[in-house]
């Protein structure tokens, strides 16, 4: 190789860098006056009770209109669990049909019905498609818990090692990519280059925080002006911001759907092309809430 090959071969590589560390900086910037207007922001209580808190904010972040909707809820008077079908049926009637108190979309499925995904419901594994796409990611996570346990968890997984890492858990449902483990953001290279799925989407996660206590969150999108979405960076600093230590991306989209038992669909479904409640999509699986105790025991 000649010198001059060899030095604009180093000027490119230098060039390349200056390309990445700008790239890498400017969310950093952004993020300074977008954690401020985000926690600064007109939080609209939804539902303030029996150890459930639900807000909704509509503000500018990431230089785009967001609406974000948080469902946070205390671990030990509520038991998480996974609702599966075989057909595609709607968040809401498959959380109805389970006497569920509050419900969020799950994770991926095929538009034919069974769920491309892995779950264990009551403690049996559901049989489940997969596609190769998901066997070769490894940054998947479960979302874990007992039936009657008083935690929820955030395990960091591969495909393969899912049935061993679920084995004390009744009720486990396997998503990605993972967003946050320990406050650290945990997305694989694949997962910040541009294409479908990584871009601004409606998103759907699962989070918890450093007290325990768990949150299903919404992100609308497909609505212009009103509610763009995010990419998956930006909903990994969105958590950070929002105070969680572990989150877990789920199907977002147009499957993105909260459910409460007395406020009916909470966010704005995109199904219909519309900025309304009316947009559910059918799915095949559900995470759920309900309450371990009721409130008029003693």
């Amino acid at each position: 190789m000649t010198n001059s090959n060899t030095i604009t071969t180093k000027l490119r590589a230098v060039l390349l860098l200056a390309i990445l560390a700008i790239m890498q900086v400017q969310p950093v910037f952004a993020s300074d006056k977008d954690s401020i207007t985000l926690v600064n922001a007109n939080w609209q209580t939804l539902y303030d009770e029996d150890g459930v808190q639900l807000k909704l904010a509509n503000c500018h972040i990431f230089n785009a209109q967001q609406n974000i909707i948080v469902l946070t809820f205390n671990a030990r008077e509520f038991s998480m669990q996974v609702g599966v079908s075989d057909t595609l049926i709607e968040t809401s009637r498959m959380a109805e049909s389970l006497n569920a108190d509050f419900a969020i979309n799950g994770s991926f499925f095929d538009f034919a019905g069974p769920a491309l995904t892995f779950i264990k419901k009551h403690g049996r594994i559901h049989p489940s498609g997969v596609s190769p796409e998901q066997t070769s990611r490894n940054n998947w996570g479960l979302v874990v818990a007992g039936s009657n346990s008083r935690s929820v968890k955030i395990i960091p997984s591969a495909y393969g090692d899912m049935p061993e890492k679920s084995a004390a858990y009744d009720n486990v449902l396997a998503s990605y990519p993972l967003l946050l483990k320990g406050r650290t953001i945990c997305l694989d290279s694949c997962d910040y280059v541009p294409n479908k799925f990584n871009n601004r989407n409606p998103r759907s996660l699962v989070a918890i925080d450093s007290s325990g206590n768990v949150a299903f969150v919404t992100l609308d999108g497909r609505a212009d002006g009103k509610a763009m979405g995010m990419t998956l960076y930006e909903e990994c600093k969105m958590a950070l911001w929002l105070g969680f230590t572990d989150a877990l991306n789920l199907d977002g989209g147009g499957s993105t759907t909260l459910w409460a038992r007395s406020l009916g669909i909470v966010n704005c479904p995109s199904d219909n092309k519309k900025f309304d409640h009316e947009g559910e999509r059918k799915v095949s699986n559900i995470l759920y809430i309900k309450r371990l105790f009721s409130r008029f025991s003693n």
